[in-house]
């Protein structure tokens, strides 16, 4: 009789060690915010700024459902020559929100060469030093040549809206090479060169 109540009594906690670790993977792997980014920096003539380029990602919710974008930042790493190690800093990017991305849709984050911080890059080598925070505004590949091996990253942060599961997602590395004279695809995160 005591031997039906353990038996039950295991079965019981295999069931539920089981329903838990299908409903954790439903959790993790199906109901989170799924992205595409785009495999270049488009680099296009500014009309806002004449004589400068404005250099952009995409971005495209490749998910079911709407995701609430939580934060995005750029991150500009340059090496540091002999040490193996790398200074990084915040890229600034045009500081306009993404609050929602809707199934299907695009967006477009536009990087910048000017307005770091100055405490975020007072290390970093002379080269670099050069060719950032200048008027008029120089280039993404400008300030990528300026040291070797220097590269981009982009990194989103954005919920499911119906479940609210959390997922971060990374671009990059963009290198110098990765930049190119062109522009997007409507709707799309396919690069069009000029």
């Amino acid at each position: 009789m005591w031997q039906m109540g353990v038996l039950s009594t295991l079965v019981s906690f295999l069931l539920g060690i089981l329903t838990s670790a299908v409903l954790w993977v439903f959790r993790t792997r199906v109901i989170v915010p799924k992205i595409e980014w785009s495999e270049r920096v488009a680099c296009e003539t500014d009309t806002s700024l004449p004589g400068t380029l404005k250099q952009s990602v995409k971005v495209k919710n490749v998910g079911r459902r709407a995701m609430v974008v939580g934060e995005i930042v750029c991150i500009l790493s340059v090496p540091i020559t002999g040490s193996g190690k790398s200074l990084l800093c915040q890229l600034p990017t045009m500081g306009v929100p993404i609050p929602k991305l809707g199934p299907g849709e695009t967006r477009t984050i536009t990087l910048k060469t000017y307005g770091f911080d100055e405490e975020q890059i007072f290390r970093f080598p002379n080269s670099i030093l050069q060719v950032i925070n200048q008027t008029p505004p120089r280039s993404l590949r400008d300030v990528l040549d300026a040291q070797p091996n220097s590269e981009i990253r982009v990194h989103l942060s954005a919920y499911d809206e119906l479940s609210g599961t959390r997922r971060n997602f990374l671009a990059g590395p963009y290198v110098s090479s990765d930049l190119g004279n062109g522009h997007f695809a409507p709707k799309s995160i396919r690069f069009i060169p000029d």
